[in-house]
C-alpha cells in the first residue's frame, strides 16, 4: 500500500505531467501552423493527408466535380498548397460525399481551415473519452492523464 504521501506525489505527477504534454503539443501545434504556407512546414507537409480533402472540396466548390477523379484535376486543386520546389500530390480516393463535407473547410484559408478541422477533431477525441468516463472507474479518476 502506497502512503498518502507517496500517493498524492503520483497524483501531482499524473496532473502536471498531462498538463505539460497538452502545453507541449499545443506550442508544437502551433509552431507547425505558424510556420511555411499552404500545405508545407518547415518540419514536412502540415496535415497529413488533409491537402488531399481541401483539394477535393476545393473541386466541388469550384462545380468540376467531373475532376474530382483526375490525376489532373486533383493536382490543379493542390498546387498552391505546396512549395514550388516539389511537385506534391495526395491522391484524393474516398467516396464523393466526404468530397462534399470538406467543400465547407475549403471555404476557408487552408491554414485556417486545418486549424478549425483539427480541434473539431481534438473535442471528438475529448468528448469520446467523456464518453467512456461512465465504463471505467480508472479513466473516471485520471481523465487529464488519459486524454494527454
Amino acid at each position: 500500500m502506497l502512503s498518502h504521501d507517496h500517493s498524492s506525489l503520483i497524483a501531482w505527477r499524473l496532473k502536471w505531467f498531462a498538463r505539460a504534454v497538452f502545453i507541449g503539443a499545443t506550442i508544437a501545434f502551433l509552431i507547425a501552423v505558424l510556420t511555411g504556407s499552404g500545405a508545407g512546414t518547415y518540419a514536412g507537409r502540415l496535415g497529413g493527408d488533409f491537402p488531399s480533402f481541401y483539394g477535393a472540396g476545393r473541386i466541388v466548390l469550384s462545380g468540376k466535380t467531373h475532376e474530382l477523379y483526375t490525376i489532373e484535376g486533383q493536382a490543379n486543386s493542390q498546387v498552391d498548397l505546396y512549395d514550388k520546389s516539389s511537385s506534391g500530390m495526395l491522391p484524393f480516393a474516398y467516396p464523393p460525399f466526404v468530397a462534399f463535407l470538406f467543400s465547407f473547410f475549403a471555404i476557408l484559408p487552408y491554414r485556417v481551415s486545418f486549424i478549425i478541422y483539427s480541434l473539431l477533431n481534438f473535442g471528438a477525441f475529448v468528448l469520446g473519452m467523456a464518453s467512456l468516463k461512465k465504463f471505467n472507474a480508472l479513466l473516471r479518476t485520471h481523465f487529464q492523464p488519459a486524454v494527454a
